[in-house]
């Protein structure tokens, strides 16, 4: 009788453990890739301005670089937004 209970609480435990671990996973795995597409988002728009920098004869500072990279975390999924806020915060062309 007890070991029929036994068995069942570690059974019970071990499953609950399993799904536990299962939800963090994906948690991870949902983060990493959130990640990984800000990093995308972030390294398009530097290329596009330092080539719009690049044409004007002008450089991409870090401190403008770490503005841009704020923008990018705060503001990534609507890319349009995204990239007329660069646009007006630079001078650049949007569109």
């Amino acid at each position: 009788m007890y070991v029929g209970l036994l068995t069942d609480i570690l059974e019970n435990s071990t499953k609950a453990h399993r799904e536990e671990v299962d939800k963090l996973n994906e948690i991870h795995n949902r983060s990493t890739a959130e990640r990984a597409k800000i990093l995308s988002e972030y390294n398009k728009n530097i290329e596009k301005l330092e080539k719009e920098y690049a044409d004007k004869g002008e450089e991409l500072d870090s401190k403008k670089k770490k503005e841009i990279k704020k923008l990018v975390e705060e503001g990534y999924n609507d890319p349009d937004i995204l990239s007329r806020e660069l646009a007006k915060l630079y001078g650049l062309e949007y569109g």
